[in-house]
């Protein structure tokens, strides 16, 4: 199940009508018909093809293969987690905007030092986290490009999942999974939090954050360094489990490096 060598074609068309919508009906498209058919094509053949009259003017065309020497299970689990390039994770500014209130005081979740986070409803009523970089953040055009190509291609129960982007003259935005417990330093340093932390749920927070460094340090297909590991960056689900967050100063690895010399900046907290 190698992703390498890796080719991406842009198409720069822009989607028209509800975004959500139409993002809806790729992922459906891809996980429910071209997945399920290119699985099933045999030893000799793993292709699909499918078209989608989405509307008047604007159709969905959708491929997927696999190489046919992968079992129909494997072939199934890969394609039906590829479901999004980097530019189809492109939400529209307006959308965004109408989710947060205009960045409202109300919805704000916490203040980082790239910018704020805001909670976001969807106009389907799924909930998210907006990531607004101020206009002071460091991080440039290409950094904030090569954030979301890495965060998008990290799959684990102990990462923060990234759903998107926004990126505008005026608005860098990132848009991730909403998790309601918020971060771990808010149980860890409020009074009244802290005694929710009794010692079972207190290892099971560890052994998750051990689970996701260790599938970024060896098990990921890039090797990514965090370099700013702290209680704020830890978030938490529902039910408590951590996910690591926040991958703005995160340094990338070739798979058989273990140090590096080339970091001539301080980074972190």
């Amino acid at each position: 199940m190698d992703e390498s060598p890796l080719m991406t074609v842009w198409n720069y068309r822009n989607i028209i009508g509800d975004q959500t919508r139409y993002l809806d009906a790729v992922k459906n498209m891809i996980t429910n018909e071209l997945a399920v058919r290119a699985a099933e094509g045999g030893s000799f053949q793993k292709f699909a093809t499918e078209f989608i009259n989405y509307s008047a003017i604007q159709p969905i065309y959708g491929l997927a293969q696999c190489t046919p020497n992968l079992n129909a299970y494997d072939c199934y689990a890969f394609l039906a987690n590829q479901d999004f390039t980097a530019d189809s994770l492109q939400y529209d500014l307006g959308t965004l905007l109408n989710a947060t209130s205009n960045f409202s005081d109300e919805n704000k979740l916490g203040e980082g030092g790239f910018g704020g986070v805001y909670k976001g409803t969807l106009s389907n009523g799924k909930l998210i986290a907006v990531k607004r970089l101020s206009a002071n953040s460091r991080q440039g055009i290409q950094e904030f490009k090569t954030e979301v190509l890495v965060v998008a291609k990290l799959q684990h129960r102990n990462l923060v999942r990234l759903l998107g982007f926004c990126y505008t003259e005026r608005e860098k935005l990132l848009v991730y999974e909403y998790l309601p417990n918020k971060s771990l330093d808010n149980f860890i340093f409020v009074q009244e939090n802290r005694q929710l932390l009794d010692w079972e749920r207190r290892y099971n927070i560890i052994r998750g954050i051990a689970r996701g460094l260790l599938y970024l340090h060896h098990d990921s297909q890039l090797r990514i360094i965090h370099r700013d590991l702290k209680a704020s960056n830890i978030l938490l689900d529902d039910k408590m489990n951590p996910k690591i967050s926040d991958f703005g100063t995160s340094r990338i690895f070739g798979v058989d490096h273990s140090q590096s010399n080339y970091t001539n900046a301080v980074v972190g907290t």
